[in-house]
Parts: structure tokens; sequence; C-alpha cells
């Protein structure tokens, strides 16, 4: 090529120079906005995890956080909830004590592999307070409601199991007595009954091994009726007085444990009177 041919091929490059400049800059500015425009973010919460050793966590603290994704958005579209997984990791503390955990994120489903995502966590860190891990044996304690039909009482009852293991923090676990049952309706029942019942934990660092619930089962009798008691012995009968045979009289009063007063207010033990005709004149109850 010579220098005539040279010159007239710079020139057409030259010409109109800041109009061809303007028309590359255009074009990397809309190629930089279609790469921004396919690149999406998604938020959604995701239930955190504990995953714990010796010391288990006794104080309260956040149980969902907030995750973020970006990347493209043919990627992010087939990424579910469930693939992203939070959680904190205890298992390599060994001492009580409060601590700043770090939130980790785990990748499983369509999240997993090489996929470019840039992830995401609110709160990044999270405090709490451990403790030791223990474990005891929790009485059960049924709990009731209503009374029993009119001439019937509770005979007896079985709960089962009457104890359960529990598991949770050292200090939280020294402070819970018992677990009440669920509610025992026992309004105007009148014969034997058994019922299956939960076990009321509302604590949410402590858990029950081992059972689900408990089984109840009441039993319910008819109240003993009252039985003829006899009050005087060998008193005269009168004109007209219909006496027992034998010349007993005998009158209906309930039941009284000796040395206990009788229903009426009177003394348990009545004292001796002198029967005008023979007979020994003691007055008792049975």
């Amino acid at each position: 090529m010579n220098r005539t041919n040279l010159r007239k091929l710079l020139g057409r490059i030259t010409r109109k120079w800041p109009a061809k400049v303007m028309a590359v800059a255009a074009a990397i500015a809309l190629m930089t906005f279609h790469r921004m425009s396919v690149i999406e973010t998604r938020f959604f919460p995701s239930p955190l995890l504990v995953e714990a050793g010796e010391l288990v966590p006794a104080s309260r603290y956040t149980g969902v956080v907030r995750v973020g994704i970006r990347g493209e958005a043919g990627i992010i579209s087939t990424v579910f909830e469930g693939d992203i997984e939070t959680f904190l990791d205890v298992s390599a503390f060994t001492a009580e004590g409060l601590y700043r955990v770090p939130v980790q994120v785990r990748r499983t489903g369509t999240a997993a592999g090489g996929a470019p995502l840039e992830i995401s966590v609110e709160p990044a860190e999270v405090v709490l307070r451990l403790e030791q891990r223990v474990s005891r044996n929790i009485p059960l304690v049924p709990v009731f409601r209503g009374t029993l039909a009119y001439g019937f009482e509770a005979a007896g009852h079985s709960l089962i199991p009457a104890s359960v293991v529990a598991e949770g923090p050292r200090s939280i676990l020294e402070a819970v007595p018992a677990f009440e049952t669920g509610i025992i309706d026992i309004e105007g029942r009148n014969d034997d009954f058994t019922l299956s019942l939960e076990i009321i934990n509302t604590d949410p660092f402590v858990v029950i091994r081992g059972v689900e619930g408990a089984e109840f089962r009441g039993l319910v009798r008819p109240v003993a009726a009252a039985e003829p008691v006899l009050l005087y012995e060998g008193l005269p009968q009168e004109a007209g007085d219909e006496a027992a045979p034998g010349g007993l009289y005998e009158e209906f009063a309930p039941s009284v444990a000796p040395g206990v007063a009788p229903p009426n207010g009177a003394p348990a033990e009545l004292p001796e009177v002198a029967p005008s005709g023979g007979g020994s004149g003691v007055a008792y109850y049975d």
C-alpha cells in the first residue's frame, strides 16, 4: 500500500471521529444495561437451625433469618427456598457462657454445585447463651375439669407413663417440677373411662424423649348408700309405736368413723342413758 492509499484510509477512520466514539460508548452502555437487567435479587425467610454438641442454647434467639440470593434470572428461578439452609454450629464450644455465633449457609438441591449465586444473610451473627445438655425423669400431673355425675365418686385412676425423660439446658430443666397433661373433662361422667392425653411442654428449649402422649384411665363408682344403724335397744314400747323385730329400733344414718362427729353435729360418742326398762342404753355410730 502506497502512502496515498494509507492517507485515504486514515482519513476515513478519523472522519467524524466524535460520532464514532459516541456510538461505541452507547453500545457498551446498552450491553451493560442488558446484563444488569437479567441479574435479579430475591429474598425469602429461612428457619435458623442449631447444630449442637455438649452445649445447647439456653437463651432466646431469632428462629428465622432473611436470606438474599443474587444471580441470573434463569438460575434464581430454579432455586427453592428449602435449597438454602441456615444454621448455627455450636458443636465446637465446650464451656458454658455467652457467645456471638455466625450464621452459616448450606446449599442443597438446585442451589448446590457451582451455580453462580451471591448469598447474603440478615442477621449475620446471633448472640446466645450456651449451657450443658442434661436429661432427667420428670413426673406427669393430670389436670381435671368438672364434677362427676350426682351420686358417683372417683374410685381411683392410673396415668401411663407416670413420668417422662426430658432433655434440655441445665438451668432450665432444673426449674421444671412436672409436666401437666391435657385437660381431663369429668363433667357428668358416671362410669369408667380411658383417654389419650397430650403432654404439655411450653418451653422450646426442653425436649421430651421417647413418648408423644399419655393414657389416663379413671374408675368411677356409685356412692355407697347409707346403712341402718342401731340407736337404742331394749327401750319400752309405747302404745302405737312400731318396734322393729326383737324390740330393736332402727334409723338410717350416715356411716361415721369412731371418734368423728356425725353430720348433725352431735358428739361421736353419746353418753350412757338409764333406760326405764332393761337394756344397756348405749348409743353409737358404726
